[in-house]
């Protein structure tokens, strides 16, 4: 990989690489040699919301938060075009086409979830064309030529790049796969250099699943339904996908 920070990125469409997910790990790695040093989750939902009802204290007035969390809730802005706010382990972030909720902590996937789907069948009428399920991973590695040996893995360069550019570096690998399991959508996959951890590399997955249906007063309860069934998959398969990547 080429030593120039990676940009942030927001996932958005998905489905899974071809890749053999059965390979041995590494003694490196086994060794424990890698460390995440930073991972998140998020679930972002693409329709049409009203920035201005997710206010903390309205999460509090349906039992989805505790009233501590929504008097405690960092709030920075709640208004007709955007509202975001955070608790001590969520940011939500609603614009007039995007929910967006992200947990903050280390555990919390199933109150995640959880708090995306309560608050979704409350506002049973909202509608909800796309799903997103998203995981993204900063991991070191032991030293700057494995980092750089990674990139090349990932993007060879002998006889191709090497032949046109100057020291070739990898900045940003995206690999989109169809669907297998009988939902519309795709999985995507990227891998940089990361921006949070110096010579680290971050792999993000975004779990995309299109909900739009042509049937009238569905609202949320397709994106319900269809987040309920396949958060277990999508949280293994982004585990699978981070794992391959980190025994490179």
């Amino acid at each position: 990989m080429k030593p120039t920070a990676m940009r942030g990125s927001v996932l958005q469409n998905i489905d899974l690489m071809t890749i053999d997910l059965n390979c041995s790990i590494p003694h490196h790695w086994m060794d424990g040699m890698r460390n995440i040093i930073k991972e998140n989750r998020s679930i972002v939902l693409a329709g049409s919301f009203n920035p201005a009802i997710f206010h903390p204290s309205w999460f509090a007035k349906f039992k989805l938060i505790r009233d501590e969390e929504a008097a405690a809730a960092k709030v920075g802005i709640v208004h007709n075009d955007v509202t975001d706010f955070s608790t001590e382990w969520f940011r939500l972030l609603v614009t007039p086409n995007k929910f967006q909720l992200e947990k903050l902590q280390g555990g919390h996937e199933e109150e995640l979830r959880d708090l995306a789907l309560s608050t979704f069948e409350i506002l049973c009428h909202t509608p909800v064309t796309a799903l997103g399920i998203n995981g993204e991973t900063h991991f070191d590695v032991e030293s700057l030529e494995v980092w750089h040996d990674i990139g090349h893995r990932l993007a060879p360069k002998n006889g191709i790049w090497d032949t046109i550019l100057d020291k070739p570096g990898t900045q940003l690998l995206v690999v989109d796969g169809h669907r297998t399991d009988g939902y519309k959508g795709t999985i995507m996959v990227k891998v940089g250099p990361s921006a949070k951890v110096i010579s680290g590399i971050f792999v993000s997955v975004n779990d995309h699943f299109d909900i739009g249906s042509t049937e009238p007063g569905i609202g949320s309860s397709d994106a319900v339904k269809t987040l309920t069934n396949v958060w277990d998959v999508a949280l293994a398969r982004f585990i699978k996908i981070r794992d391959k990547v980190m025994q490179l």
